[in-house]
């Protein structure tokens, strides 16, 4: 059941993220994917629970926001073992 709330909420995330397809262009939204991306990978190991995100940016700037939710998503869920 976990999983499949987690699978709906990344699903929703991401096609949140694509709505505005001129964001991905944009440094802050690489930018925050890869912070994202970065806090979702280091919270499946061993002691990590260090969450990599710049938080004036993540606040005040939508394209970071969105770049880093996507991220985070995205890389959660391809570390999601498949059954």
């Amino acid at each position: 059941m976990t999983r499949l709330c987690l699978c709906v909420l990344a699903l929703v995330l991401a096609s949140c993220a694509e709505a505005d397809s001129g964001a991905k262009m944009s440094p802050f939204y690489q930018e925050g994917f890869g912070d994202g991306c970065a806090t979702a990978s280091a919270q499946g190991a061993p002691g990590q629970t260090k969450t990599v995100r710049d938080q004036a940016l993540f606040d005040r700037e939508k394209d970071y926001h969105a770049g880093w939710i996507s991220g985070f998503a995205q890389c959660r869920m391809s570390r999601i073992p498949t059954p």
